[in-house]
Order: C-alpha cells, then sequence, then structure tokens
C-alpha cells in the first residue's frame, strides 16, 4: 500500500505532520478526516512499505508485551494505542501503530486492522487475536502470544548457537583451502615435478592428490565456478517447484544429527502455534489450516494438511496424526485422550512442553557430539595436507641415504 508524507491541520489550526499508508490521497484524507484533521498537502513516499521489512520478531514481542496492560487495564483501545504509539523508538512502529488506530476509527475491529500488516501480524496472531475478540477473552489471547512469541526468540537462539560453531569451521577450511591452493602448493609443486621426472622415485598418494587438487583449481577454476553457479540455479528452480521443495524438506529430515532436530523444531512450532490458537477458541480445522503454514518444513506442512482433510471429515484428530506415520506415539496417545475426555487444553499443554523438552534435549546433544566431529574432519585435513607436503622429502631422504 502506498505511503504519503502529509501535511494537515487539526480543529484549532495546529499543524500536525506525518507518514500514513493510504491507497490514494483521497482516501488519506479522508483517514485524517475521521480523526478531525484537514489535509493540506501529501506526496508519495517512494520508500513505501520498506518500514514492515525491518521490524523484527523482538520488536513484536514489545508491542505485545505494551499491548497486553492496556488491555488487561480496560483502557479504551484508541486511547492506549495512542499512548503506545508515543511511547515507542521506532518509526517503523509508530506507523504500524498508527494505522491500527486508523482502522479502529473507522470500526474495523483490532484483528481486520492488523491483517493489514500481513508482514508484521501472521496469520497465526491475527487469528489468534480475532478468536480473543469474539470471545470476549483478548486479555488472554495477548498472553498467549506474548509466551508464544517469547519461544519463538528462545528457538531461534538456541538454532543460531548451534549453526555459529559449524560455520565458523566451515569459514576456517575455506581459508585454509584458499591458503594452500594459492601459496603453498605452488611453492613445493616445481620441487616435486623435479622428483616425479625421476624414474627411480614415486610420490606418494597423499601427494599426488592434492597437487591434482591444485591443478583442477588452477586451471579449470571458470569451469568450476561456471558448474557451480549452473547447481545453484537448477537447485533453487527445482527447489522452487511444489513437488521439489516437498522432496528437499523430507530429505532434510532425514540428515543424520541434523535431521532429527529439524523434525523436532517443526513439530515444537507445530505444537505451539496449535496450542496458542485453540486455547484462544479457534477451532481445529482453522488451527490446521492456519498452522501448516508455519511450520518451516513443506513436508510437514503436507501431513497437517491430511490431518486437516481427515477431521474435516469427521475423524478424530489423534486417529488422523496416527495415519501419517509422523507423530510420536506418546503425542497421539495425549491427544486422543483428551478428545475422549474433553480436557484438550491440557493435553496440548504437555504436547507442548513435550516438543520443547525434545528439542532442548536434542539441541544439547547435538552441541555435545558437534564440536569433536567438527574438530576429527579439520584436523584431518590438516593431517592430510602436511603428509602430502612432508613425506615426499622424507622419502627421498631415505633413498639417498
Amino acid at each position: 500500500m502506498p505511503r504519503f508524507s502529509y501535511v494537515a491541520k487539526n480543529g484549532t489550526g495546529a499543524t500536525i505532520k506525518g507518514v500514513e499508508s493510504a491507497v490514494t490521497r483521497d482516501t488519506l484524507a479522508d483517514q485524517l478526516a475521521n480523526r478531525g484533521l484537514y489535509l493540506v498537502r501529501a506526496s508519495s513516499s517512494s520508500m513505501s512499505g520498506i518500514h514492515i521489512e525491518f521490524l523484527t520478531r523482538r520488536d513484536l514481542v514489545v508491542f505485545t508485551s505494551q499491548l497486553l496492560p492496556i488491555v488487561a487495564t480496560g483502557v479504551p483501545l484508541l486511547t492506549g494505542l495512542e499512548d503506545l504509539e508515543e511511547s515507542v523508538d521506532k518509526q517503523k512502529l509508530k506507523n504500524v501503530v498508527r494505522g491500527l488506530r486508523a482502522g479502529l476509527e473507522r470500526g474495523s475491529s483490532l484483528s481486520d486492522s492488523m491483517a493489514r500488516y500481513p508482514s508484521v501480524f501472521t496469520d497465526v496472531y491475527v487469528n489468534t487475536v480475532r478468536a480473543g475478540e469474539e470471545s470476549g477473552k483478548l486479555e488472554d489471547a495477548l498472553v498467549e502470544l506474548r509466551d508464544f512469541l517469547e519461544w519463538q526468540l528462545d528457538l531461534r537462539e538456541q538454532v543460531r548457537n548451534i549453526l555459529a560453531y559449524p560455520i565458523m569451521v566451515i569459514g576456517a577450511l575455506i581459508a585454509l583451502n584458499v591458503v594452500i591452493v594459492t601459496f603453498a602448493i605452488p611453492r613445493f609443486q616445481a620441487v616435486y615435478a623435479g622428483l616425479q621426472n625421476n624414474q627411480d622415485f614415486q610420490l606418494p598418494l597423499p601427494t599426488r592428490f592434492v597437487l591434482a587438487y591444485s591443478s583442477i583449481f588452477t586451471n579449470y577454476l571458470p569451469a568450476l565456478v561456471l558448474v557451480v553457479l549452473g547447481s545453484t540455479i537448477l537447485f533453487l528452480l527445482w527447489v522452487g517447484t511444489p513437488g521439489g521443495r516437498v522432496r528437499w524438506d523430507r530429505l532434510k529430515l532425514r540428515l543424520p544429527v541434523f535431521g532429527e532436530l529439524l523434525r523436532k523444531v517443526s513439530f515444537s512450532r507445530f505444537a505451539h502455534h496449535f496450542g496458542t490458537m485453540h486455547a484462544s477458541g479457534v477451532s481445529v480445522t482453522q488451527c490446521l489450516d492456519v498452522v501448516k503454514g508455519a511450520v518451516g518444513n513443506e513436508y510437514i506442512a503436507r501431513v497437517v494438511e491430511y490431518v486437516n482433510r481427515r477431521v474435516r471429515s469427521g475423524q478424530p484428530l489423534a486417529l488422523a496424526m496416527r495415519e501419517t506415520g509422523e507423530f510420536p506415539n506418546v503425542v497421539v496417545q495425549m491427544v486422543g485422550t483428551a478428545e475422549r475426555t474433553g480436557r484438550m487444553e491440557e493435553a496440548l499443554s504437555g504436547v507442548i512442553r513435550f516438543f520443547d523438552r525434545e528439542v532442548d534435549t536434542t539441541v544439547r546433544r547435538v552441541t555435545t557430539y558437534m564440536g569433536p566431529i567438527l574438530l576429527v574432519f579439520l584436523a584431518g585435513v590438516l593431517v592430510l595436507m602436511g603428509t602430502a607436503f612432508y613425506l615426499p622429502l622424507f622419502r627421498l631422504i631415505n633413498t639417498i641415504q
């Protein structure tokens, strides 16, 4: 939606300046008129919408935490949002809050106003707020959302901590590769070539391997770059297709070490999204319909979609989950018991705790094993290079003696 920088006058004649989203200049004038302002002039901003992209999850946590006491204390939303707009630090977030106020002034609900900012408020967020409004439990819905968003931040931090060490090791290996191919091997290559011309002397296998490796990079670098770029483009095009994305995401779940973690993270997202929305009064089928797009894995999303189709056809949720063969048996049993006893809220809380424990346990396991594995791999590369460089010299010394 276009954004306009505007200058307006209020009822006392004071000048008001600001930035606001509107379909056209006339729509902007109507929006301002609803707030008792008279539009003097407006200019379209070329940076329309960019502010949304720079809002982080932490900003959304702060916004939700500040909105919660407004709802809890019974302050009118328009008044509360006006105070909130003045208190937030980021101009981008101020613009979003201003848009929410404009929506409320036009008679829209808070959830409908939030739906106008899909890059800020996800479907889960909007549907949870809508369910809270319809059931009269908006405060409870915001509490669920705040806890859910804080969990997302914690999960992201855990994943970053896991990936930090492998990225450092891979960076070190790339740097080592550049040094070896660019500086080390060329300095030894002339000596090795002279030795190789001697019929009574044969280079060791590690040395020949390293020389061939260096020769490929030195003589065929443009071709290698083209092959890598071409393969990357083909892979991205394949992953961009629906079938390719499903196959790739399913393959990731079968990776050693990381596959188990990715699977548990996806199901943990499923449990948190589903539990947050269901606790706010959203129906099971609507929860499943929204959650399938939030699990972060297209294959798991197809599994959730299958469960949703079976539930819509009248099948119990637990039975549909069991048919997929993807949900842990303990989770299926908890949901089945909840359906029979009518205590779904407690069951979903248990499912969330189960997956949280599983993710934490897997993160610790992966972190424990990752360090030694990468160190052994790095040490192996260093030993190979050292052997390739110096073994011919040792063999030559023995030959001379």
